[in-house]
């Protein structure tokens, strides 16, 4: 009697704490963000944001859009939803706080690469910019065809140069932190993503919804499609992309037909065969282990694969909730912790 007596408390205090007891493997319809500690075998959701009197404050109803972690503190992190806004937390997902005050869709967040005091947001068709880890922001862009600013990217080698992706195609790139922006092209397609090489900042890459995956080794001078030649059909309806951290320039992309990889820069693609066929699954999520490119993760509507040995075996997960999995992040200090923002897919 006593023994159940102190489950049943222990399982109580859990649920009133909301701050990682509970360990979740499959589950209902739990949102916001979820842990795990062992290479996604299980998860642990992780929403607590404070207490006031009795009342328990969580973000277990937010869809998720992004979760960056700090180049230099993987504990601090930043998500960014769907409806509530911005959150950060300094303790690994443990505590989330409300910061930007703009409540709404956070389209991108990027921390500067060489300084995590300082980070950009764009929400709509504004940027903001902290300089103080989120204690205060200050608005310094605002698109003047309010066109929405679907991603943001610092160069990592000068932080001075930041690039905006936009829904309409056009790119865009500041010198001076922010201060002044210019265009530097337009793919006449939406914008999904921009990837700088951390090996050489003058490599660029931009993903585009429908148009390809373009490519400049000048910092934006010239560009390529390097998917333009490639016979998958469905390869330039565009997903998500993640480099390969542990080659000079390599990268793998999820598309509408699949996973493709490449090791030479997007001079020739692989495709790396899924359990699902060609063209029938929406990929959502996409993450590598920066220390082992052979463990790859990817998420669809219905669960999480992974993969040890670069795609010639998958493991299924069965997803912590039955939202969907639109966001993978994994810790690049301890690949066995990784971050899964869920959303409601409309």
């Amino acid at each position: 009697m006593k023994t159940k007596f102190f489950l049943t408390l222990t399982l109580i205090s859990c649920l009133f704490l909301l701050t990682g007891c509970i360990r979740i493997k499959t589950g209902g319809d739990q949102g916001g963000i979820f842990k795990s500690f062992d290479k996604a075998e299980s998860w642990e959701q992780k929403v607590f944001v404070s207490q006031v009197k009795k009342k328990t404050v969580t973000i277990s109803d937010a869809n998720v859009t992004n979760i960056v972690l700090s180049p230099d503190d993987t504990n601090f992190i930043y998500l960014g939803t769907e409806e509530d806004g911005l959150y950060l937390s300094f303790n690994g997902g443990e505590k989330w706080a409300d910061t930007l005050t703009n409540k709404g869709r956070i389209d991108s967040l990027t921390f500067d690469p060489q300084n995590s005091a300082t980070a950009y947001v764009s929400k709509g068709s504004l940027i903001f910019k902290t300089k103080n880890r989120a204690e205060n922001w200050e608005q310094i862009y605002l698109e003047a065809n309010q066109q929405t600013i679907t991603y943001l990217a610092v160069d990592p080698q000068n932080s001075n140069k930041i690039y905006a992706g936009l829904a309409d195609g056009r790119l865009l790139r500041s010198l001076d932190q922010g201060k002044t922006w210019q265009i530097l092209n337009d793919f006449k397609a939406k914008i999904k993503q921009i990837l700088i090489n951390k090996k050489d900042s003058k490599i660029i890459y931009v993903a585009t919804s429908n148009k390809g995956f373009f490519k400049s080794t000048d910092q934006g001078a010239n560009w390529e499609d390097t998917t333009k030649n490639v016979k998958f059909s469905g390869v330039r309806d565009f997903k998500f992309a993640v480099f390969d951290a542990t080659k000079s320039d390599a990268l793998i992309i999820a598309t509408k037909y699949g996973l493709l990889k490449t090791i030479d820069g997007g001079k020739t693609w692989q495709e790396i065969k899924l359990l699902t066929l060609p063209g029938k699954v929406s990929i959502l999520s996409l993450a590598i282990n920066s220390t082992n490119a052979n463990e790859i993760y990817y998420g669809t509507k219905e669960a999480l694969f992974k993969t040890n040995d670069g795609g010639k075996t998958w493991k299924t997960i069965s997803l912590p909730s039955q939202r969907a999995p639109v966001y993978l992040a994994i810790d690049y200090v301890n690949p066995s912790v990784i971050y899964l923002g869920v959303a409601k897919i409309k």
